[in-house]
């Protein structure tokens, strides 16, 4: 067992290690605001990533919050995380609701996106 247990150890830490540095993320970065972009790229670099890009909406005009969402990839494994931010008001619950799918990385064809656009069904 001892081969295979500090297999399993090695795999364990170096998970755990992942989660702390994705709560740190979390807590450091999801929360920041567009024009934050400056400290996001310091706190992101303290980690180990770099901010790739920022998505944006205004407030609209029923008051809902503006949302920011931070593409970051790590520098050496080059793995991803996309933030957003927690749901916090009746109106982020609304804007929650209000989505579509979209191409992303291939996952999905343009073709297919103006389809499932117009028919609302992913």
């Amino acid at each position: 067992c001892k081969s295979q247990c500090s297999e399993v150890r090695a795999f364990e830490n170096a998970m755990a290690a992942w989660l702390k540095g994705l709560s740190q993320i979390i807590t450091d970065v999801s929360y920041r605001q567009k024009g934050e972009l400056g400290a996001v790229r310091v706190e992101a670099a303290a980690l180990g990533f770099r901010v790739v890009a920022m998505a944006f909406s205004e407030e609209d005009g029923f008051g809902f919050d503006p949302h920011e969402s931070w593409l970051l990839q790590h520098e050496e494994s080059l793995r991803c995380v996309l933030t957003f931010a927690g749901t916090d008001s009746d109106g982020d619950a609304w804007t929650d609701l209000q989505f579509y799918p979209t191409a992303f990385c291939g996952l999905l064809e343009e073709e297919d996106e103006q389809r499932l656009r117009d028919n609302r069904h992913f």
